[in-house]
């Protein structure tokens, strides 16, 4: 019992003595104020702590932190980690730092920072640093010591010269252009190339340019070409600037394309298993479509089978586009997508191939120069707008076979066109397709053709000086003989039952007028300003029920209208 006391007794002395310690504020975990004095260096806030890990971070320029001090007179220095045991100033020393910089070619590239006395270390440039060029050394020397200034040490470069060589082993390559002579090693030997000296940073697309590849077996130079080892020949265009970025000779071989088809790109159709041209890129007179292609030489040719959409849209420069055959002797192209040429401005002629079964929309839309053209008998339709606006379209040859529609303004405006004729495949003619054909005057349907209408606006406008509508057709839409001007001569079938609004108004030399007894329904003002005509014929047992006002020709004097052999005259209806 009496020892129990005297443990207890022994141990509230030393919690006593813990506690008073702690109050007279010399333990290690007390937190006190330590102000910061940077000495024209960068403020440090006030802290308020028990420890200090590691030399506080400050910086002042031209100056580097000597350490902390704690005292003004810098003679007692702070070594870190640091317990704070009361209210506390550190005060920064600093020690001014020169620099040793290095220039190359008058541009500053390096600078390090030395205090006076230190011993200044060797430098020189790294091999990569100088890609391309000579180092010639340092003009300055480097001193040892680093004096109280700073120091500046100034070198130069020397571009090297390379050499771009043409590969012309080929017995029927030739290169051409201003070239050298340069000797290599190739295919394990000497040989002598034409090349092209070249430095590095210095522009050299022009001078590439000006050499030419040209071979006389039916090729054209395509593109320059690289051998990568693993990858094979690269175009050596891709992904470069007019700044020649490479450190060392190259050789360039080239490579080659049918006649007629550098320029032209291509793409996968959806199903991956044929090619389109989707677009040319050069400023060629003429282009030959391919049968088949390939983008590497690792994959398998698959045939050429489309021209894509607007692949050749705007092109100012080609006159001539054709077509190579297959292997057996046929064609593998099938489709012209819409708006392929339009507006190919300068394209005289084109011989679309009988393998052709679909041309889209605006295909040859204001290709003012086309001359003449052929639809092939696999064609199903001349598309809407397909040769609109070619105004200096004479001839067009629809050879008929599957062609079954002419669609809507599909040669609206083509005002040199001077005749054209129907063919029996042909079953509908589309709204305003001969508008405007100013200059053409015959337009010949099959004997037994299949048309069923004529559709709204179809010629109007035309030159047409008469027509003979085929037996088939049973009904004729608005305006579609509207401002024929030149028209002097219609004949409409007993199979017409029909006549819309406007359909001849304006045919201001139509003279005769003869509407067969089929005709059930007429439209207003179907001759509306014609002012040539001289009779109406509705026949004998017409059932219509005479003139009427919604006819109206608007003139003081009325035509005779004649049902069969009676004349009827205006005011008698």
């Amino acid at each position: 019992m009496k020892g129990c006391k005297k443990l207890l007794f022994i141990i509230t002395l030393v919690f006593v003595a813990v506690l008073l310690t702690a109050c007279a504020g010399g333990g290690e975990g007390t937190p006190h104020t330590v102000t910061f004095v940077t000495n024209e260096g960068a403020a440090i806030q006030t802290a308020v702590v028990s420890r200090i890990d590691e030399s506080p971070i400050t910086s002042r320029t031209n100056y580097r932190l000597a350490g902390w001090y704690l005292d003004e007179e810098l003679t007692n220095k702070v070594t870190f980690p640091y317990t704070v045991t009361k209210e506390t100033a550190l005060y920064a020393k600093w020690q001014q730092v020169f620099y040793v910089v290095f220039s190359i070619d008058n541009v500053e590239r390096y600078r390090f920072p030395y205090a006076s006395g230190e011993v200044v270390e060797r430098f020189s440039l790294a091999e990569n640093e100088v890609k391309g060029y000579t180092f010639n050394g340092w003009d300055t020397a480097i001193p040892d010591i680093m004096p109280e200034k700073d120091v500046y040490i100034t070198g130069t470069l020397t571009p090297k010269t390379f050499f771009i060589c043409f590969d012309n082993t080929a017995n029927d390559v030739t290169i051409s252009g201003t070239t050298t002579a340069y000797t290599t090693k190739y295919d394990k030997k000497e040989t002598v190339f034409p090349a092209i000296p070249v430095t590095y940073g210095t522009t050299f697309q022009s001078a590439l340019s000006a050499v030419k590849a040209t071979r006389t077996d039916g090729f054209d130079f395509d593109k320059w070409t690289r051998y990568e080892l693993g990858t094979g020949y690269v175009d050596f265009s891709v992904g470069r600037n007019d700044l020649w970025e490479e450190d060392g000779n190259i050789l360039l071989t080239p490579q080659w394309a049918e006649t007629g088809t550098v320029g032209l790109n291509f793409e996968l159709n959806e199903e991956g298993d044929a090619y389109f041209v989707s677009n040319y890129d050069r400023d060629g007179s003429f282009v030959r479509i391919p049968y088949q292609y390939r983008k590497t030489d690792n994959e398998e040719y698959k045939p050429v089978t489309a021209i894509g959409a607007n692949a050749f849209n705007g092109n100012t420069t080609l006159n001539e586009i054709g077509f190579s055959k297959n292997d057996k002797g046929g064609y593998n192209i099938t489709t012209i997508e819409r708006m392929a040429f339009a507006g190919a401005t300068q394209l005289r002629k084109i011989e679309i191939p009988v393998s052709v079964t679909t041309i889209g929309d605006r295909a040859f839309e204001a290709c003012v120069s086309l001359t003449e053209i052929s639809i092939p008998s696999n064609v199903e339709a001349v598309s809407n707008s397909m040769f609109a606006d070619c105004t200096a379209l004479e001839k067009v040859t629809l050879t008929g076979g599957k062609l079954a529609k002419i669609g809507e303004y599909a040669f609206f405006g083509a005002n040199k066109l001077k005749e054209i004729v129907i063919p029996k495949s042909v079953t509908s003619i589309g709204n305003f397709a001969f508008q405007n054909t100013v200059n053409m005057a015959v337009i010949t349907f099959h004997t037994d053709a299949n048309i069923k209408t004529i559709g709204a606006g179809t010629f109007k406008g035309s030159g047409i000086t008469g027509i003979d509508i085929p037996s088939s057709v049973d009904a004729i839409g608005e305006e579609a003989f509207a401002d024929c001007t030149h028209l002097q001569r219609i004949t409409l079938p007993a199979s017409v039952k029909s006549i819309g609004n406007k359909a001849f108004a304006g045919a201001i030399r139509l003279e005769r007028a003869v509407v067969p007894s089929s005709v059930t329904q007429i439209g207003d003002k179907i001759f509306l300003n014609c002012e040539g005509l001289i009779s109406i014929n509705l026949g004998a047992q017409s059932k219509l029920s005479g003139w009427s006002v919604d006819w109206d020709v608007k003139y003081d004097s009325m035509p005779p209208v004649r049902f069969g052999s009676e004349h009827l005259h205006w005011g008698s209806v």
